[in-house]
């Protein structure tokens, strides 16, 4: 937008319409419908693992939901993804691949996340450091069967996981291994200082 430009009242523009400040290097953000409600919300997970949950019903004043917000246990070895993993859950849940596995927190009605997460697996595990958590793809329906799958970065492979037939709780096996491709650049921040390794992970379209 120019201001030597003549006004054009009918085109689009940007304007700054609220501002919040919070704690921490933010690392990952998502905007998401959590409660199937129609209103967005907004997460926000920092450096340290501090996941918060913001309301975007009053877009002008941006304010952090009410309740403890969630602390990754992991957060340099965390992949994050925003999905309806079970169909019994009342929203969207953080689903977090890390190096214990993998583990889903509900939306409490209202507030944040739930400090305390149901695991899905054990057996599979981000295979490597990732530096910060980081919202990834890795949860999809590989066969196109309704139900979300996993799709596990291993180091030199990937590991597939397929979602068990079943109702109850949501139960995954390991199918196969494919060929992994991601790359990585150093950190060198001057905030931030270190030999640290981000790796950033690039899923694969699978043709199975």
């Amino acid at each position: 937008w120019s201001a030597d430009a003549p006004a054009q009242a009918s085109g689009p523009r940007l304007e700054t319409v609220s501002t919040l400040a919070l704690e921490g290097f933010t690392s990952a953000w998502m905007v998401a419908d959590l409660e199937r409600d129609g209103v967005d919300e907004l997460v926000i997970v920092d450096r340290d693992g501090n996941v918060r949950v913001l309301d975007l019903a009053d877009r002008a004043a941006l304010a952090t939901r009410a309740g403890q917000p969630l602390l990754l246990p992991h957060p340099a070895h965390s992949i994050l993804a925003l999905v309806d993993i079970d169909e019994s859950s009342k929203g969207l849940e953080l689903v977090v691949l890390s190096s214990e596995g993998v583990t889903a927190y509900a939306i409490e009605p209202g507030g944040q996340f739930a400090t305390e997460g149901r695991v899905l697996t054990t057996s599979g595990r981000l295979g490597f450091r990732v530096g910060e958590p980081a919202f990834v793809a890795f949860a999809i329906d590989v066969t196109a069967d309704g139900e979300l799958d996993l799709i596990v970065p291993r180091g030199l492979h990937y590991e597939l996981w397929l979602r068990v037939p079943g109702e109850g709780a949501p139960r995954f096996e390991m199918s196969q291994t494919l060929p992994i491709d991601f790359d990585h650049s150093t950190n060198a921040a001057s905030d931030y200082l270190s030999d640290e390794m981000r790796n950033r992970i690039r899923i694969p379209v699978l043709d199975i």
